[in-house]
């Protein structure tokens, strides 16, 4: 048998960037300089004795100006590859918003070669860089046959993290992400073997009902989050609504529930029909209680508020009902 063939897309983020010299680990992107994507993948020659690899450029994506449109061409790029031929993809990125990507992608995509998302905390420039390890653990993930069941998967720093369990928890160590829920779903060991713990539960990819189609980026429900705070009050609530949020996400105190002056807020945005999900501002689970589902609001479990407005996002494309949109936050 050959070589497992892996489409490798390069986005921008770190893990390609070149600072100013091996200690410019902090400002190195003002510089503006990249290595092209070949480059990348040529400063690694070990990937060939892994996989045949194809380069696919794409436009940078960053955090000041990634939107719905970057989404959908990120999306199509993968179905492409895989129709191509590609027996796995990985995509390079920023750590910033590959929690977001990951889950967006484990929802939407409907193929089955295993995806891989991963990243770097330093520059390929700085002493210490993480992203050529990473780019070759993701790389042995993507090849690997056990992989296609997990869905879409974030490979950094040794570990292997399911696109909705990943959160960045760390603004600049190495050891960045984290699923602190469940743990990784596996890990890439010094000798190269790609090793499983367990398998997700939720439903993923071909299981999801989300069929992205022909939908453009205007097709997509505004959803905005508005956060709890101390001295707060539903006014941002309101003006989100005035703005024209379709949905909204509330990353609420404790256990998901809104501070004082938010619930008068969201009740009457869910009276006029506007569904609204509870996330928590920490790590932990939002329980559905009685009643929750008839004030015309979703618990969102354990997603991340930005997770929650993702699948809110896709749901409400589906179904304006409440007790459905909250059967996919149980499920998905």
């Amino acid at each position: 048998m050959g070589k497992p063939k892996i489409a490798i897309i390069v986005t921008g983020g770190t893990i390609d960037t070149l600072g100013e010299g091996r200690l410019d680990l902090f400002e190195y992107a003002r510089h503006q300089r990249w290595l092209t994507p070949e480059g990348l993948v040529a400063s690694i020659p070990e990937l060939a004795e892994i996989a045949d690899t194809t380069v696919v450029e794409m436009p940078r994506f960053g955090v000041a100006s990634f939107s719905v449109s970057d989404w959908l061409a990120l999306h199509d790029a993968i179905t492409e590859a895989a129709r191509e031929g590609a027996d796995g993809v990985v995509v390079t990125q920023g750590t910033n918003y590959v929690e977001e990507n990951a889950y967006f992608l484990s929802l939407a995509l409907k193929q089955d070669v295993p995806v891989v998302l991963t990243a770097a905390m330093r520059p390929a420039s700085g002493m210490g860089s993480d992203g050529f390890m990473n780019l070759v653990d993701a790389v042995r993930v993507a090849s690997n046959p056990a992989s296609q069941e997990h869905g879409v998967t974030v490979v950094i720093n040794t570990q292997i993290h399911a696109a909705r369990e990943v959160v960045k928890g760390h603004t600049h160590a190495l050891e960045a992400f984290e699923s602190p829920h469940t743990g990784p779903l596996g890990e890439v060991l010094p000798n190269g073997k790609v090793i499983y713990y367990r398998r997700g539960l939720k439903r993923h990819s071909h299981k999801t009902p989300f069929r992205l189609g022909e939908m453009s980026a205007g097709d997509w429900p505004r959803v905005d989050i508005i956060l709890s705070y101390y001295g707060g009050d539903g006014s941002l609530v309101d003006a989100a609504v005035q703005l024209g949020a379709r949905g909204l996400v509330s990353a609420s105190f404790g256990a998901g529930r809104p501070g004082p002056g938010y619930n008068e807020a969201f009740d009457k945005a869910a009276r006029n029909g506007i569904p609204v999900a509870l996330a928590a501002r920490g790590h932990g689970r939002v329980i559905a209680y009685p009643g929750l589902t008839e004030r015309g609001m979703i618990a969102a479990n354990e997603l991340t508020p930005w997770k929650a407005r993702i699948l809110l996002q896709l749901a409400m494309t589906q179904t304006a009902d409440i007790a459905a949109i909250q059967g996919m936050f149980d499920s998905f």
